[in-house]
């Protein structure tokens, strides 16, 4: 009895590596979340930066000669390029949040295999009450044979009867003992 106990405790603790399986897929999930918003913040500024300075070196060059105004189209070419950068941030965001999604789903799977776990810990623990009964009954019948056998024969009876209630006893014994590899 004291063996099958221990298995719905051991479910339990496979719940509770399961919630913990859990937490890292929250925490990669937040941090996709604020890469994300990191993508989201840096790249229109960048890009509004970067428009901003190409803008006045157009300026520039158009006040100038045709020699300025050649490296105004590199400025605001280098201007539209780097907007990518965000958006590579953004795009990295993304696939941070994806291996979040992952994560928290493969612990979700942990956890569900933690409740199955318990779940056999269950029946198997019901399996072993079952099994205790069905010794209390076992004995029970050793004790309404006894006195039936005493009455009808000499020590030879009682001494029959002293073995099948000392059979009910061990079959109640294997019952509570070898309950966990039934």
């Amino acid at each position: 009895m004291p063996f099958v106990c221990f298995t719905p405790l051991r479910g339990y603790f496979t719940l509770l590596r399961g919630y913990f399986a859990l937490l890292p897929g929250y925490f990669a999930l937040l941090r996709g979340y604020f890469a994300l918003l990191r993508g989201y913040h840096s790249a229109p500024r960048v890009s509004l930066c970067f428009a901003d300075i190409s803008l006045r070196f157009a300026g520039i060059s158009l006040c100038s000669a045709g020699i300025p105004l050649r490296f105004a189209g590199i400025t605001l070419l280098r201007g539209y390029f780097t907007p990518f950068r965000g958006y590579f941030t953004l795009l990295r965001g993304y696939f941070a949040l994806l291996r979040g999604y992952f994560t928290l789903l493969r612990g979700y799977f942990a956890l569900l295999r933690g409740y199955f776990a318990l779940l056999r810990g269950y029946f198997t623990l019901l399996r072993g009450y079952f099994a205790l009964l069905r010794g209390y009954f076992t004995l029970l019948r050793g004790y309404h044979f006894a006195p039936r056998i005493f009455h009808s024969a000499t020590r030879v009876s009682l001494c029959s009867a002293g073995i099948s209630l000392c059979s009910a006893g061990i079959s109640l014994h294997s019952a509570q003992v070898f309950l966990p590899w039934r």
